[in-house]
């Protein structure tokens, strides 16, 4: 299948094949999802609502009958900088989650410039920025730490990475955890 893009003098050619298809329909639930992140164990979906200010949790496999599970942040989309329980817990625009191997998951909260840790208890915790009201840059101790206002997260046997789009870096956070390239830990 070819398809002419005129205005732009492209030509894009389909691949066939492939065939989409509704696993589940957030709109029934009131969420949105701006990204998702499969749990490395195939445990679970994560699902960003950024504009929500949410984080949903969606056990697999996905059919048209899976539920959709509150994970943290409000869920009423209210925004906010909260640490402590997971439900109670406030959220400001997130862009990015990163689950690694230990469980524990990691939010890029890019209008609260911080980096959140939600730790399979369901505590959620600031490990790094959040200190400043203003987008820069800073290494250092997590409190002093600063962020431009696009980051994003990925875990990497041992390290959280950061690409701090802003500043046009990529930056590490040693991840302070013994254990965080045992896959087998549970």
């Amino acid at each position: 299948l070819f398809v002419s893009y005129l205005l732009l003098k492209t030509f894009v050619l389909v691949e066939p094949g492939f065939t989409v298809k509704t696993l589940f329909d957030l709109g029934k639930h009131s969420a949105n999802a701006f990204a998702l992140y499969p749990d490395p164990r195939n445990k679970f979906v994560l699902a960003l609502d950024s504009s929500g200010n949410r984080i949903w949790k969606l056990r697999l496999p996905l059919s048209q009958n899976s539920s959709l599970e509150a994970f943290a942040g409000s869920f009423v989309g209210e925004s906010g900088y909260v640490d402590g329980p997971a439900a109670k817990s406030l959220f400001n625009r997130p862009q990015s989650l990163a689950i690694c191997d230990n469980g524990a998951v990691f939010v890029a909260d890019t209008r609260n410039l911080a980096i959140r840790k939600i730790s399979k208890d369901g505590e959620v915790t600031t490990i790094a920025g959040g200190s400043s009201r203003k987008p820069g840059f800073a290494d250092g101790p997590g409190d002093t730490a600063r962020f431009s206002s696009e980051f994003s997260l990925a875990c990497s046997c041992g390290s959280l990475l950061i690409a701090d789009r802003g500043n046009r870096l990529i930056r590490e956070i040693q991840i302070d955890d013994p254990k965080s390239c045992d896959s087998s830990d549970s």
